[in-house]
């Protein structure tokens, strides 16, 4: 995924506009305007890494199954089948973040879906489990750089 600029925006608005026909040649120039802007584009690191652990693939699956269960890290080491500190260390070394860095971006990509289908960033907080909205949209800014409501209006433009 890509940060979109104003300007990819509206180069992607163009070239799908149905209600205005391009020449070829435009639609070409516009292509490659738009190939030059994603080349500068920051990345936003959207991706939850994989695991290998048959400990650390049951915490996990059982997370991915059970989105809006809140679960302490000490009641999944037991549904895993390992201590604690067997459980940290393994996320450490499988995907190179913390347990808990895992979980909220586990949680901020299930509420990307939940704000593209319209729902609060109020609603999504808190069925994530967020303390408060403000907690919830300063971590989704650190993790995607924007707000849910640029967000949110980046997907409706």
């Amino acid at each position: 995924m890509v940060a979109i600029s104003p300007l990819l925006q509206q180069i992607i608005l163009r070239l799908t506009d149905t209600k205005q026909t391009l020449s070829e040649i435009r639609k070409q120039r516009l292509g490659l305007v738009a190939i030059d802007e994603l080349e500068i584009l920051p990345a936003v690191n959207a991706c939850i890494h994989s695991r290998h652990d048959p400990r650390l693939q049951r915490l996990v699956s059982y997370i991915v199954l059970h989105p809006k269960q809140s679960l302490s890290l000490v009641e999944l080491s037991r549904l895993a089948g390992a201590s604690v500190r067997t459980i940290e260390r393994l996320f450490k070394t499988e995907t190179g973040m913390t347990f808990r860095q895992w979980r909220s971006r586990f949680r901020l990509m299930n509420a990307l879906v939940q704000l593209s289908e319209g729902e609060s960033s109020t609603a999504v907080a808190y069925e994530l489990g967020y303390k408060s909205v403000s907690s919830f949209i300063q971590a989704f800014k650190i993790q995607f750089g924007c707000t849910p409501q640029e967000y949110n209006r980046r997907q409706l433009l």
